[in-house]
């Protein structure tokens, strides 16, 4: 019985490579061991990208589709009841890197619309070109929301880190 719970844990561990997880959640060990699937962190996220379980992704996590990681809202901390979700201030959240945005220079235009919604400041751009300031980037999507020629892509990271 304990070996069929290991190897069942090793394939959907093994599914959470990509996944972005919301502000809190730490580490998809962590959030593999502590998540109900309640679906609270869904229902609460006013930007709709905190997502339920599906055949790619079997726990909730983060699709930029709808939007980004709103500077000012920790709801999905506040409402998690396992605390598969760590509740986090909003000064907190705000320095929780979830995941890192990349410019994709082939596709980048330079129209700057990018550093005008990125509320961290992480956006930098001089005459050879737009880049991001890994230091302050926690991967929220603001950028890629407001990119207009596709080059922006967001990245998981393997552990949740404050920066």
């Amino acid at each position: 019985m304990i070996k069929t719970g290991i190897i069942i844990k090793n394939k959907i561990a093994e599914k959470y490579k990509d996944i972005i997880l919301p502000p809190g959640a730490e580490s998809e060990e962590r959030l593999i061991n502590t998540c109900y699937n309640c679906n609270l962190c869904v229902k609460n996220c006013p930007t709709k990208i905190i997502v339920k379980a599906n055949n790619e992704f079997p726990t909730i996590h983060i699709d930029y589709k709808n939007g980004s990681c709103e500077k000012e809202c920790n709801k999905c901390s506040q409402v998690c009841p396992t605390g598969a979700i760590k509740r986090l201030s909003i000064e907190e959240k705000q320095k929780t890197r979830i995941a890192m945005a990349m410019i994709e220079k082939e596709n980048c235009i330079e129209c700057g619309l990018c550093q005008s919604a990125c509320p961290y400041g992480a956006i930098i751009i001089t005459k050879e070109g737009t880049s991001i300031n890994a230091e302050k980037c926690i991967g929220c999507g603001a950028c890629k929301k407001a990119c207009n020629s596709d080059a922006i892509e967001i990245y998981a990271v393997k552990k949740q880190s404050i920066i």
